[in-house]
């Protein structure tokens, strides 16, 4: 799915500001494209002593998270994707946070992983520790087993525009307690804040039939095919949600489509 970097830094803001983390996530899209950086100004945005999100930061924190020397912030790179390397931060995975936040684990190439290290991360991703967040990078993604990739809520990542490298940064609204169905003012804030709160199944499944329900609406006003997709998509996450697909991730995929239309 085609991202705007300005939304995917709105949307993980205001996740982490609920503390709403998925236990697991993959980066993917070309190489070259700041799926990594993306990932590591993400860890340095939670752990930052100065309260900076998505800005360069010279604090301890952000100091020790670029020199790889954080405790509560893993980054390996492909050559360190080995069964023995997985073991160790599996086990770091269950230790209790050095500093009291989020730890991450941010894994770069991870196409490349060898099959016996990947079936030794699976049972860490499907038993993951509240405060634990893993970041998977690839310009692979296909390569990645199937288990993983569906544990996984996925976001794909678009070219950075020369400004977007300039600055990570963006501002976030106040938080709206109440938030209306309204296509063509869509405020996509309002609707992160919204889909992060919402706990019930039954309650997801009732905002997917209003969308489906606006997006045909609009397909049959405009017979735009885009319109189409959409409201296709949205059905194959209600038949998901049907099926017991875990609540985070059909949100996590409701919000990734909301933010390709926003982004349209």
């Amino acid at each position: 799915m085609l991202l705007g970097h300005n939304h995917l830094k709105e949307y993980f803001k205001v996740v982490a500001r609920n503390n709403t983390f998925h236990s697991s996530y993959i980066f993917y899209g070309n190489e070259g494209v700041g799926k990594k950086l993306f990932a590591i100004y993400l860890a340095k945005g939670v752990h930052c002593e100065n309260g900076v999100f998505f800005e360069d930061c010279s604090c301890s924190s952000c100091r020790q998270i670029d020199n790889k020397s954080h405790p509560d912030v893993v980054i390996l790179e492909e050559d360190e994707l080995k069964i023995d390397n997985i073991r160790e931060l599996n086990e770091k995975a269950f230790l209790s946070s050095f500093s009291g936040k989020r730890k991450f684990f941010i894994l770069d190439n991870f196409h490349k992983i060898k099959r016996e290290a990947a079936n030794a991360m699976l049972k860490t991703l499907e038993e993951s520790p509240q405060d634990t967040t893993f970041i998977l990078v690839t310009h692979n993604y296909e390569m990645i087993i199937p288990t993983i990739r569906s544990r996984s809520i996925k976001i794909m990542f678009h070219r950075l525009s020369p400004n977007e490298m300039e600055q990570l940064h963006s501002f976030v609204k106040e938080e709206e307690e109440i938030y209306d169905v309204d296509l063509e003012n869509f405020d996509l804030l309002e609707f992160v804040n919204f889909i992060s709160k919402v706990k019930e199944r039954d309650e997801l499944k009732v905002i997917l039939k209003r969308f489906y329900k606006d997006f045909r609406a609009l397909y049959l006003k405009s017979m735009n095919e885009k319109y189409l997709d959409y409201s296709d998509y949205l059905l194959d996450i209600l038949k998901s949600v049907d099926y017991n697909i875990n609540l985070d991730i059909a949100k996590g995929y409701l919000i990734t489509k909301m933010i390709e239309v926003a982004s349209d």
